[in-house]
Parts: C-alpha cells; structure tokens; sequence
C-alpha cells in the first residue's frame, strides 16, 4: 500500500520549483506532485466537505489507500514562504 509523505513531497517539489507565483500556482504544483508519488491516489483541488454543523472548505484533499490527507496552504508574500497545515486521517478504524 502506497503512503504519502508531505515533506518528501514538497523536498522533491523545491528540487523542480523553487520560486512559485502565487497561492493557487503552489497547490497545483503540489497536488501534481503528490500525484506522481501515489497514482492511485484522488488528489482534490479546493474541497468542500461535510463536518458536523458545518461545511469545512480544503486547499488539497488527498484520498489513498488506506489514508486520507488534509491540506491547508498559507501563502505569505511578503517573504515568499510557504506554510501548510495537514491532518492525516487513517482509516484504519
């Protein structure tokens, strides 16, 4: 069964883009990347799911075998950096 580790994701990623132009063009990048680590997984741009009471909006949803991640993405433009927030839910019981 695959994994998904977001560290060795966004390493590879800065291997191949160090510089990108803003939010939206990180999250595409990232979720591309993320994508070609685990094929088989669902990778959802800007997702909206169900929590209770409430609507919960994504930057990334990832959706493997046997794991599912959450991805928030900061972007900050004043120095170029950026931050991300992950839940890693394992369905697993």
């Amino acid at each position: 069964m695959p994994s998904l580790n977001l560290e060795t994701a966004l390493e590879l990623l800065a291997q191949h883009r160090p510089v990108f132009h803003s939010e939206a063009d990180f999250q595409h990048a990232l979720a591309w990347e993320l994508q070609r680590m685990d094929s088989l997984a669902r990778v959802r741009l800007e997702k909206q799911v169900a929590s209770p009471g409430d609507r919960v909006h994504l930057d990334l949803l990832i959706l493997g075998e046997g794991y599912e991640v959450a991805v928030e993405v900061k972007y900050k433009t004043k120095y170029k950096q950026f931050r991300y927030v992950a839940l890693q839910v394992s369905s697993d019981g």
